[in-house]
């Protein structure tokens, strides 16, 4: 490709013919051309590699790689990071889709703040017929602040992760823990990018995010930890997978290596605590290590989490 373009788009897939050449054909047509897409393929059996190779073969851009086998969803991830070299970096979803100035206005962004480490737009929440479910500001305000401790505050506090699809400086992904294989992988890696630097916001819905049937977060809701652990992690198959536990060993240790200060640590620290109160996160690390033992307990905890949200809600809506 010659001189290395200022931002890798990648793309992981597994099984996505669907909607795959709809997020391809947006990526590829940004206004912003500047880019090269690595496409990593994870042993699909569907039509995905014939889809990807008609795109390689038509844009020089794009890059297809295929796995041998199945190495599961956060591998997939973590090759892709490995492949690229730009400046910026992105991960792409095969169900999701950009509009065409997306990547100029984030890019833009970074551009004209050295010290911020993402931009993400305003998402448009779409179903499978793209009709607009919703419009959310995936980066909060405090998530901008010149404070590392209220950046995390901040991106605890943020119960969705759809920052992660924003594009990243990848300065601030090296050395990282970047997409570690367990549930809740990508809320440790946003909350070490918080601390290495601000998150931007871009006040457009220039990004699409795809809620349909099929959807990974919404077929593993039926599954078991033991599920679980194969779909993010092959080499986990069988293994119950501590995942709350795992949250809060990796979101201490990032703590510790990206905060010198004793003041701004037990800052964070203690936000990581309060997070436990906010959430069922307490719960979780209890109910936890019985998973292994009898799977039916993750299964009638998260429905009785469900129903614990769904009352809420109503509350909510009659105040």
């Amino acid at each position: 490709m010659g001189v290395q373009p200022r931002i890798s788009v990648t793309l992981p897939v597994h099984n996505g013919e669907r909607y795959l050449g709809h997020a391809i054909s947006s990526i590829l047509g940004q206004t912003f051309p500047d880019l090269e897409l690595i496409i990593s393929d994870n042993a699909s059996t569907d039509a995905t590699e014939e889809i990807c190779r008609g795109f390689e073969a038509q844009d020089r851009r794009v890059r297809y790689i295929r796995q041998a086998k199945n190495v599961g969803a956060s591998p997939n991830f973590n090759i892709c990071y490995r492949l690229a070299s730009s400046e910026y970096f992105k991960w792409a979803a095969h169900d999701d889709f950009l509009e065409p100035e997306y990547l100029a206005a984030c890019i833009e962004a970074l551009d004209a703040a050295p010290d911020a480490v993402l931009c993400q737009s305003l998402v448009r929440l779409v179903d499978d017929g793209d009709r607009l479910i919703e419009v959310y500001r995936a980066v909060e305000p405090a998530a901008a602040s010149p404070d590392p401790a209220e950046r995390f505050a901040a991106r605890m506090r943020n119960p969705r992760c759809l920052d992660i699809w924003g594009v990243i400086r990848m300065s601030a992904l090296r050395d990282s823990v970047l997409i570690g294989s367990y549930v809740g992988m990508d809320r440790a890696l946003l909350l070490e990018l918080a601390l290495r630097g601000r998150f931007l916001a871009i006040g457009r819905p220039l990004f699409s995010n795809r809620d349909h049937p099929e959807r990974a977060t919404r077929v593993t809701r039926t599954q078991t930890r033991k599920d679980l652990a194969a779909v993010y992690d092959t080499a986990n198959a069988g293994q119950t997978v501590l995942s709350t536990w795992l949250f809060y060993k990796e979101s201490a240790g990032i703590i510790r290596r990206n905060l010198a200060g004793a003041g701004p640590r037990l800052r964070c620290f203690g936000h990581l605590l309060l997070s436990l109160g906010r959430t069922w996160n307490l719960a979780f690390l209890v109910i936890e290590p019985l998973m292994g033992l009898t799977p039916s307990v993750h299964a009638k905890a998260k429905s009785f989490k469900r129903s614990l949200w769904r009352a809420k809600q109503r509350l909510l809506g009659q105040t």
